[in-house]
């Protein structure tokens, strides 16, 4: 249950997906939609600066008000939005690929088994954010590098369930 994982979801949007893949996998298809279709969308420019239209309260012109700069924090959002949505498909596709890869090897063959569950051990063993930030500060910042700071500490759950299921297959008669 999504609620379970600290996730907070309003009342509607339970009703409307809760128990129905479809409705949860249309909703998501329909907030990707908006985000890449931001250009078209955003009612005005996300880094235009209007100081004599700062700190406006949500209005026609306006619809969720400006920043501190007076930029329209809608446009900001609808912008924003694109580059999160890049960096969580891109890390999730890049996860589950090289965790697939490496899961179905290691659940294959047992003498690799060992090594890498060892090899995955150490890298669950070592804190996401530390490594984000070792990562960045030994590289220039850049969206690659966030993708491979989330995709390092992700590729061994990957392949743990992956493995599973491959040696839980493999023990079938």
């Amino acid at each position: 249950m999504p609620s379970e994982m600290g996730i907070i979801l309003s009342p509607i949007w339970k009703q409307s997906c809760a128990g129905s893949p479809s409705a949860l996998f249309r909703s998501l298809l329909e907030t990707a939609t908006r985000r890449s279709a931001a250009p078209w969308l955003s009612p005005h420019d996300p880094l235009l600066l209007a100081p004599a239209q700062r700190l406006k309260p949500a209005s026609a012109q306006f619809l969720l008000g400006t920043d501190g700069y007076g930029r329209d924090v809608l446009s900001r959002i609808l912008y924003g939005g694109r580059i999160s949505l890049l960096i969580g498909l891109g890390a999730a596709i890049v996860s589950i690929g090289i965790g697939l890869v490496i899961g179905l090897v290691s659940g294959f063959f047992k003498w690799i088994d060992a090594i890498m569950m060892r090899v995955m051990d150490g890298l669950m063993a070592i804190p996401s954010i530390l490594l984000a930030i070792a990562l960045i500060t030994l590289t220039r910042p850049g969206l690659g590098i966030v993708i491979v700071a989330i995709v390092i500490p992700e590729v061994p759950r990957v392949v743990r369930v992956v493995r599973a299921v491959v040696l839980s297959i493999r023990s079938q008669p």
